[in-house]
């Protein structure tokens, strides 16, 4: 029980270091890329980590 108490801090601590670093990497590239150049970079790195994270495929549903 311990190890997932820890991989959860450590899960935390991630999200806010990633969090905090993007507010200030985003003012120091809008000096030489636009905005939509950024959030479509944002948008591939978020896309490539959920595949590495969860790899699986959704599985289609039908409706009844």
């Amino acid at each position: 029980m311990e190890y997932k108490k820890t991989i959860g801090y450590l899960a935390v601590l991630l999200t806010i270091l990633i969090w905090g670093i993007i507010f200030i990497s985003t003012k120091v590239l809008l000096v030489d890329v636009q905005s939509v150049g950024i959030l479509f970079f944002r948008f591939v790195m978020g896309f490539l980590v959920l595949l590495i994270v969860y790899p699986y495929c959704i599985k289609e549903t039908t409706a009844k």
